[in-house]
Parts: C-alpha cells; structure tokens; sequence
C-alpha cells in the first residue's frame, strides 16, 4: 500500500473515532443532563472539541512530521499575536465562555455597569439586550455589544430564565401609622403573596417545580418571607421587608402585586407610603 492509501484508512478510522464518541456521548451522557440549556451548551462545546480534534488527527496524517506542523503554528501564532491581539483576546474569551459555561443566549449577564439577557454569542463579541433592574429587569430596546475579552478583566454575574433568584422588595411606612395597622398591612401582603406565588408555581414544567421544591427544602425558608424594621435614616418609619425568590420573569409581576396590594391595603391612611 502507497502513501495515500494508507493516509486515506487513517483518516476514516480517525474520523469514525470521532463521530464514535459523539454518538456515546450523545445517547449516554448527555440524556442525564436534565436542564435544556446545560445539555446544549455541552453539546455545542464537545462538537468544537472533536472539530479540532478531527483537524489535528488529520494534519498529523497528512502533513509529514507533527513537528513541521508544530513549527508552522508557532510562526502564524507570533504573526497573529502582533497583528491580531484584540482578535486572540476576544476567541480566547470565547473559549472560556464555551468550555466553561460561563453563559449562553438568552442568559442575564452583569459586567461591570453593563447588564441584560445575552442575544448573541459570536466568536468575537457578544451582544446583551440592556435591561433596568429598577422596572423589573424590563428590557430597555438597547443592544450592548461587548467583546468577549472582557469577561478576563472583569467578574461576571450570570444566571439563565430557569434559576430561581432571592428577590427582597422594602416599603418604609411612617410612624404615625400605628404598629397595630403596619402588621395588618403584612399579614395581608403575605396571606395574598403566598396565593399569589402558588398561582405562579402552578405554571413552572416540570425541571422548574424540581428545582423549585429543591431549592426551599434546601435553604429551609418559606417563600415570602416578611419582617419588620426600624428605619431610622433621613426618613423615619417601620422598615417592611418582604423577601421571595422567582424566576426572573415572573419577578415584575410580583413586584407590582406587592406595590398594588400595598397601595390598597394601607389606601385608608392619609400618610404617605415610601416604597
């Protein structure tokens, strides 16, 4: 047998080697991976695993001396790294982001000042749909696109639409209401918060109400939690602190529920109500 003959059955050998694994991986790995997102991102970043793999298998093949192929890079990497370095930057933070799984699209990202659900994941950049925390994580219509070098330079918060997170909403209600009033007002929002959040939970599928149960037996809380404090700043008052966990779509609607029952409840007070 030639050269090419004997290059040709390497190669297919290397490439059913690959297409092998990513079948076991496939019907034996990843099927245990009950989160959608978790098991697409892996998938996504074994792919660009055996992608290279396959490429290194078959340069190694075909290119005579892995040495050659070594010295080859070494020279485009050192031509790279003067020309492109933003560049190299920007897939090396797509490499971390990838094989780390640090987010992906349709995630809420916070780095630096910047935050919002990921729209694009791209080599180079990514971009967010910006959003303001102080309307509800309400998406402002702008797009922030950020190289993905800058997740090496800053910390980044992330958490995907199925993460339940803590959520603590404060009203301060001036003294001259009585204390007898301000614990009617919290037995009412939390008798109607906890209605209100069962009807919420009656719409979670299946991995959400897992993770849901498992997250209240784990931290041992009841969802709300209510408390009273005494603000005693520029302005005085009980400090009522009302604090649950959603997931952050549904985190507008309850703060509005809560806002409203307020507004109604303590509606017969001539006082004003600082939320």
């Amino acid at each position: 047998m030639n050269f090419l003959d004997i290059s040709l059955i390497k190669s297919l050998i290397g490439i059913a080697i690959v297409i092998a694994t990513d079948i076991i991986f496939e019907f034996f790995i990843f099927k245990k991976i009950r989160n959608h997102k978790k098991r697409a991102r892996a998938k996504v970043t074994l792919r660009y695993v055996l992608f290279v793999t396959i490429i290194v298998i078959l340069a190694k093949i075909w290119v005579e001396g892995f040495g050659h192929i070594l010295a080859f890079i070494g020279f485009i990497s050192a031509a790279l790294t003067i020309a492109q370095k933003e560049n190299i930057l920007n897939l090396t933070g797509w490499l971390i982001i990838s094989l780390r799984n640090s987010f992906g699209e349709g995630d809420f990202v916070q780095i630096g000042h910047h935050q919002g659900f990921v729209k694009i994941l791209g080599l180079f950049y990514f971009t967010l749909e910006e959003v303001d925390p102080k309307w509800g994580y309400r998406k402002t219509g702008k797009l922030v696109k950020l190289p993905n070098s800058i997740i090496t330079l800053q910390p980044v918060v992330t958490f995907n639409h199925e993460d339940f997170i803590f959520h603590e909403e404060t009203v301060i209600i001036p003294f001259s209401i009585s204390y007898a009033h301000v614990r009617q007002v919290m037995a009412t929002i939390e008798l109607g918060l906890k209605e209100y959040l069962i009807t919420i939970e009656k719409t979670y599928n299946t991995e959400e109400k897992r993770l849901y149960d498992k997250l209240l037996k784990r931290e041992k809380v009841s969802n709300p939690s209510l408390d009273i404090k005494f603000e005693q700043g520029e302005v005085k008052g009980y400090k009522l602190c009302i604090q649950f966990y959603s997931l952050i779509k549904d985190k507008k609607n309850i703060s509005s529920y809560i806002r409203n029952t307020l507004l109604e409840t303590i509606q017969a007070s001539e006082q004003p109500l600082l939320i």
